[in-house]
């Protein structure tokens, strides 16, 4: 009961010194309310902010790409964490600093003031979200405007997996206003590796930003503004081999273990379908992580061929099998099928002279 108290007296304590001090700081700068109630007096969040109708604002996008968090190969989409800053001038949002005390910057609820609404053309998620208005922006009292913060996006990839898993992929994210046209506002870009971090699986080889105008069909006439960002992704193929294709490799050499086993054994043909079954799960595994394409990886093939391989030391195995335990009575092989299994042995036998051995 007295610990129960004395916590709760700490806490009444702790409150009361937290609300002292927020309501003294607010009281002690009574420039900070001046200069919001002066910005906002008439501002209106839906106009945008240029004093002449024919002023381009101009948005300054960089884009840092921090890690990639999923590479989906069967869905053809990539998730990646971004760091994103966007700068432009907001001309309602300037002040003279002698009047408010020197104060030089702002830090505001980005819903509170016009934003320029980028969003994500190959957007992948569920829906388009609104990544902007949530955050914080700062102002200046140029009325420059920085919007930055961490964004997860996920965008559509056409992903080629024929080389796979020795695979570079080229995922291109466009961004760009889509309210506002090129006359209203126009969207620059650039970015850079140098906050990557890998995942263990994809290394990023270059980031590459493009402005574009593009026309568009429900809007014949107008241009628009984007920025195109190309992704250009390496994969560590280190897990798939050990995983996908030493299991494969060691399986195909086992088969030939198959062909020197004596038929006195019985175990070839169980050493056949084990092999064959084995090679087939392998197989399933793979194909579950491929997109239903037209393209045929090379690792696909490699497969396709050893099941092909190993099916005919199956079908050899039970041949040899066959004729091994038939016993006497079935006689020898006929001369069609030692034509075709020992054709050499066959025309090597027939020119033997009578008599020899």
């Amino acid at each position: 009961m007295q610990k129960s108290k004395k916590r709760f007296n700490t806490t009444v304590v702790l409150t009361t010194l937290f609300l002292f001090a927020v309501f003294e700081g607010v009281s002690a700068s009574p420039a900070y309310r001046r200069l919001l109630r002066d910005l906002f007096e008439d501002y209106d969040t839906l106009i945008r902010p240029v004093y002449d109708v024919n002023t381009t604002t101009d948005v300054d996008m960089s884009f840092y790409v921090s890690q990639v968090l999923d590479m989906n190969e069967r869905d053809q989409f990539l998730k990646v964490n971004v760091w994103v800053t966007l700068i432009w001038n907001d001309e309602y949002l300037r002040w003279n600093i002698s009047d408010y005390d020197n104060i030089t910057t702002l830090k505001l609820p980005a819903h509170k003031i016009w934003i320029p609404q980028v969003v994500l053309y190959q957007n992948a998620d569920d829906q388009y979200r609104d990544f902007m208005s949530k955050e914080v922006v700062k102002v200046s009292s140029t009325g420059d405007v920085m919007w930055a913060a961490p964004v997860i996006f996920i965008s559509h990839c056409m992903i080629n997996v024929y080389y796979f898993p020795f695979d570079e992929q080229d995922c291109d994210l466009k961004f760009g206003p889509w309210q506002y046209d090129g006359r209203e506002v126009a969207l620059v870009g650039g970015g850079d590796v140098s906050v990557y971090q890998s995942n263990g699986e994809w290394d990023m080889l270059d980031l590459q930003a493009v402005a574009n105008i593009e026309y568009y069909v429900d809007d014949p006439g107008v241009p628009y503004t984007d920025v195109t960002y190309t992704l250009h992704l390496k994969r560590r193929p280190i897990f798939y081999v050990f995983n996908l294709l030493m299991p494969c490799g060691l399986l195909c050499t086992v088969t030939v273990v198959n062909f020197i086993l004596p038929a006195e054994s019985g175990e070839k043909v169980s050493l056949a379908i084990t092999i064959l079954l084995s090679l087939t799960v392998f197989l399933l595994l793979f194909a579950e992580s491929m997109p239903p394409s037209d393209v045929i990886p090379i690792i696909g093939q490699f497969y396709a061929g050893a099941l092909f391989l190993v099916s005919m030391s199956l079908l050899a195995s039970v041949i040899v099998s066959q004729y091994h335990f038939s016993g006497p009575e079935r006689g020898w092989l006929s001369g069609r099928i030692q034509r075709f299994v020992f054709p050499y042995w066959s025309i090597s036998w027939h020119q033997t002279p009578s008599g020899t051995t």
